[in-house]
């Protein structure tokens, strides 16, 4: 707990990159010292985390990788180069609601920075969130 002493009252996101850590006691951990949980969106590949939305810190966090297959064999530029469907968005309305009615701030990162897809993404998802 160093790492959040020394950030002195700032907010601390955790983003796990291996499903090995969806564990109910890294959940329990995470509320018992509000560290925040980063809720991930990434492709759907074995070793990756799943999407899990989740609140654990003062600070409802969600980050969207996109989805492409490839994501272990693409270079930086290809893995990051998705545009969310209207259909794939949507499927995060309700919970991305419901976590940010539970928290006083909340924060939407969008990496699929090639093409500017992460401004066409952010841009339709509050569009989505509005309605």
């Amino acid at each position: 707990m160093r790492c959040k002493e020394y950030l002195n009252g700032l907010p601390l996101i955790i983003e796990f990159r291996n499903k090995n850590w969806a564990q109910k006691d890294t959940f329990q951990f995470l509320k018992d010292n509000q560290l925040g949980f980063c809720v991930v969106d990434e492709p759907k590949l074995p070793q990756l985390m799943p999407y899990l939305p989740n609140a654990t810190g003062p600070i409802g966090y969600f980050r969207f990788h996109g989805r492409n297959l490839s994501w272990f064999k693409a270079s930086r530029e290809e893995r990051y180069n998705y545009l969310y469907s209207e259909d794939e968005l949507n499927l995060f309305c309700p919970p991305s609601t419901v976590l940010c009615t539970q928290r006083e701030k909340h924060i939407f990162i969008l990496t699929t920075v090639t093409r500017e897809n992460a401004v066409k993404n952010a841009l339709f998802l509050k569009q989505l969130l509005k309605s």
